[in-house]
């Protein structure tokens, strides 16, 4: 609420000051500028809010693999708060990370360098199944609405490979722990960004 109230005050601001220091502009012009005022500041909002629930889906993840805990590693060589596995790792340009030298010492692969491979892991992802959430973002598969937040959090169990056959085939792969594709689509579907 008070963030839309500073929002009119900054508008009417706007307009006087238009009003006031272009006296020989037309009303139209006058207008034309404020109207391409209000859209930027609703983009600005917009784009806040989106940059908001992606760093919601960011931490939902990693409290899903890890509770977010950026030093943990199980017996199945995955690591760190995303629990990247090695393929994963060197797709994102952190080949370099051994799971043994992580195990000695979790610092080799810092919580910031974690955040930025997972951003490089789902843009790859979003770019790979592009033509799958084209697809079925927004449907009703068993039950489940399909959003692009649960593909590409399925994604980072499954493989955008593993994705793909879930929709060809109604495969529904699970890691060691019994956690499913599908618990992916649904746990994460809710995220707009």
């Amino acid at each position: 609420m008070r963030k839309r109230q500073v929002f009119l005050l900054i508008c009417v601001l706007f307009l006087t000051s238009i009003k006031s220091f272009a006296p020989n502009l037309s009303d139209e012009v006058k207008d034309e500028q404020l109207r391409q005022f209000y859209i930027a500041k609703k983009l600005r909002i917009e784009q806040e809010k989106r940059g908001q629930e992606f760093q919601e889906f960011l931490t939902a993840i990693g409290l899903m693999e890890s509770g977010n805990n950026p030093r943990i590693y199980n017996r199945y060589g995955y690591i760190g708060k995303y629990q990247f596995g090695y393929a994963a790792r060197k797709s994102c340009g952190y080949g370099n990370v051994k799971f043994r030298e992580f195990t000695k010492n979790p610092s080799v692969w810092s919580e910031e360098d974690q955040d930025a491979a997972m951003i490089t892991l789902l843009s790859k992802n979003e770019s790979h199944l592009k033509d799958v959430i084209h697809k079925y973002n927004g449907k009703q598969i068993k039950g489940v609405v399909i959003t692009k937040s649960g593909i590409l959090a399925a994604a980072h169990l499954a493989g955008a490979g593993g994705v793909k056959k879930y929709f060809a085939y109604n495969y529904n792969p699970k890691d060691a722990y019994g956690t499913g594709l599908e618990d992916y689509l649904i746990k994460f579907s809710g995220f707009n960004f």
